[in-house]
């Protein structure tokens, strides 16, 4: 890397760290002609940080070009198409960032992640194990997200006890040994019952999701509850899903389940009943900057009468004023980022 671009480079991406990069720098990054692979990885950091996923792939992609061994290129690139809802292109990349470096927890997490968000759960699973078969002190993490895996495969029993050793081998820095076992205690006996209850009776896992839920355990009364609605499904049961992911700023998720609610009911639920569904979701999409969508299902609900308040305001909106759609807003598009796109990928010399 020429020193003067590698100097530039650092400045203007300490500046964007600092959300205080005007136009002026803008243009000049944009400006920039790198030669080198690094050049092309800086800058694309510098687009990404800035929710600038379509210029940052563009970087990403020319770095891989002058050097197609390079596993940290292949990863930025998966996390920038992945922002940019190319999720199956991401998969591609983020899959040579694994065959490049197998032994990597980021790496690794982030192709499960993404094959988790395509509904294909075997595949995350596989990818996981691989992993950990190389790595057998693997960070606790990974069982996080095989018990997410497992818990969305309704393979409670699996999911809890990865849920057990997640508690157990990774506790929050601040969190005492007994808080910890209390912890502990109260999953453990969260599994026993989960274990005990009729794989086909859907309000023991409704009762047992928002038990859940109430205690604090979110990321795991998600999947108990999307068991309940997939033995028997609601509108409700699907909005209180959607209200959980929304919470933590899950937005892709709660779509999606929104979705499901809706081409379970579409036609047969009253309208009345489908208002508040259509407004989430479509209210959703408009944050998301998914226009196209916001024009259909706002359209289908208006012309059915289950057109809400909220989302009169965000269909108005986009039906209207096509040239202020917030598809061209960065802002918008970080929100559907995914939560390794700006990741430090340790890559040694």
């Amino acid at each position: 890397m020429a020193k003067p671009l590698q100097a530039t480079l650092q400045n203007i991406e300490k500046l964007v760290r600092q959300r205080s990069l005007n136009d002026r720098e803008l243009g000049r990054l944009r400006r920039m002609d790198p030669k080198e692979p690094e050049d092309h990885k800086a800058r694309g950091r510098c687009f990404s940080q800035m929710n600038l996923y379509d210029e940052a792939a563009v970087d990403y992609e020319a770095a891989i070009s002058k050097n197609a061994d390079d596993p940290e290129a292949y990863f930025r690139l998966g996390g920038a198409l992945s922002a940019l809802g190319r999720r199956e292109d991401a998969v591609k990349a983020l899959r040579v960032a694994s065959r490049l470096r197998p032994d990597n927890s980021v790496v690794a997490r982030a192709l499960s992640w993404e094959l988790e968000r395509l509904g294909r759960y075997d595949d995350a699973l596989e990818i996981l194990f691989q992993y950990m078969r190389l790595e057998p002190n693997h960070p606790s993490f990974i069982y996080q997200q095989l018990g997410r895996i497992y818990g969305r495969q309704g393979r409670l029993k699996e999911a809890f006890t990865c849920y057990l050793r997640c508690i157990w081998f990774n506790p929050p820095s601040d969190e005492s040994n007994h808080t910890r076992k209390k912890r502990f205690g109260e999953m453990m006996s969260l599994r026993n019952r989960a274990e005990k209850m009729d794989p086909e009776d859907p309000r023991s896992f409704l009762l047992l999701g928002v038990e859940l839920h109430d205690g604090d355990w979110s990321h795991v009364a998600v999947d108990v509850l999307s068991t309940a609605a997939r033995l028997q499904p609601s509108v409700p049961l699907y909005l209180f899903i959607g209200e959980i992911h929304e919470r933590y700023l899950r937005l892709t998720e709660a779509i999606n389940a929104y979705l499901e609610c809706r081409e379970k009911f579409v036609g047969a639920a009253p309208a009345a009943e489908m208002v508040p569904l259509y407004d989430a979701l479509v209210t959703d999409l408009f944050k998301c900057g998914r226009s196209q969508e916001v024009l259909r299902y706002g359209a289908e609900a208006v012309s059915s009468g289950a057109a809400g308040p909220d989302l009169l305001k965000c269909y108005t909106f986009t039906r209207d004023t096509p040239d202020q759609l917030p598809d061209g807003d960065p802002m918008v598009r970080g929100w559907t980022a995914p939560y390794y796109a700006n990741t430090i990928l340790d890559v040694p010399s």
